[in-house]
């Protein structure tokens, strides 16, 4: 269930949030992710997505059931008053960590979790980008995880006996 995923990705990245003085929150869509991005200026924040599932595989579709479902999870600390605005990535501000070491290490948490929907339970990282909306790039990067779901055989057991 694409619930239980959501609720296993916040629940690995809750030592993270608690490491970095940040917070995990649910998007419930791309609005919604640069909303909580913007929230509470100061500690990183991270805002988990659901963007999209497809079926592994198009020849037997029906036979494998198989889906790889695409999560999001986004990063901002948001806008720095330096004179130079990277500083922050790699040295850091107010004391914390560079973003890209806390974005690495929340990378390195999606790694860690275990999803119980089928034999292959782990989340297989797919990238550290920039995010951007509608051609814009904005302060803040996404980490892109897919996680293996068995979604059922939609055929019934006499389709095709014939």
């Amino acid at each position: 269930m694409i619930a239980d995923d959501i609720q296993i990705i916040q629940a690995g990245l809750a030592d993270w949030a608690t490491t970095n003085q940040g917070s995990v929150k649910i998007a419930h869509d791309v609005p919604h992710l640069f909303k909580l991005l913007g929230e509470n200026p100061g500690g990183v924040r991270a805002a988990i997505l659901f963007a999209g599932e497809t079926i592994r595989d198009e020849t037997f579709a029906d036979v494998t059931s198989r889906v790889d479902r695409k999560y999001w999870i986004a990063f901002s600390r948001g806008y720095t008053l330096e004179s130079y605005a990277g500083k922050s990535l790699v040295e850091g501000v107010a004391g914390g960590k560079p973003l890209f070491q806390v974005i690495e290490a929340a990378r390195d948490s999606l790694r860690l979790c275990r999803f119980t929907q089928t034999d292959e339970d782990i989340a297989y990282f797919k990238s550290i980008e920039l995010l951007t909306f509608e051609g814009v790039t904005l302060d803040a990067y996404r980490i892109e995880i897919v996680v293996c779901a068995d979604i059922g055989n939609n055929l019934s057991e006499t389709e095709g006996s014939t």
